[in-house]
């Protein structure tokens, strides 16, 4: 999901969609974790995709504070190893967490950096 579920973000229909995602998350969370399955809803923020880098010159983004998709994907990874993934089942998860908590980094040595408008 992202941080567009609880403030303004693009539009009120992007924030609508990634609200909605939320609450999937925390009753999924509630019906599947009977069942050892884990809903987590992941708050990236940033994150400098090959789209995203491609039309940041158009768009005028600044990716100073992007994470790479890489360093996502291995944050990912060590949430889904988690010892206590089930206790996150049905929350929101920001990516800059996880990655200080289990000092993942990306290609580039770096923690995820935190996310601007927390």
């Amino acid at each position: 999901s992202s941080p567009g579920g609880q403030s303004y973000h693009f539009s009120s229909s992007y924030g609508a969609g990634k609200a909605g995602l939320d609450r999937l998350t925390a009753d999924m969370g509630i019906e599947l974790k009977d069942k050892g399955i884990a809903a987590i809803s992941l708050y990236p923020g940033s994150v400098a995709t090959e789209f995203i880098v491609a039309n940041s010159d158009r768009t005028g983004g600044d990716l100073s504070h992007a994470q790479t998709p890489l360093g996502v994907g291995r944050t990912v990874a060590a949430l889904a190893l988690a010892e206590d993934l089930m206790d996150r089942t049905g929350t929101i998860q920001w990516v800059e967490d996880i990655s200080r908590e289990f000092d993942i980094r990306d290609e580039e040595g770096r923690l995820a950096p935190p996310y601007q408008r927390r």
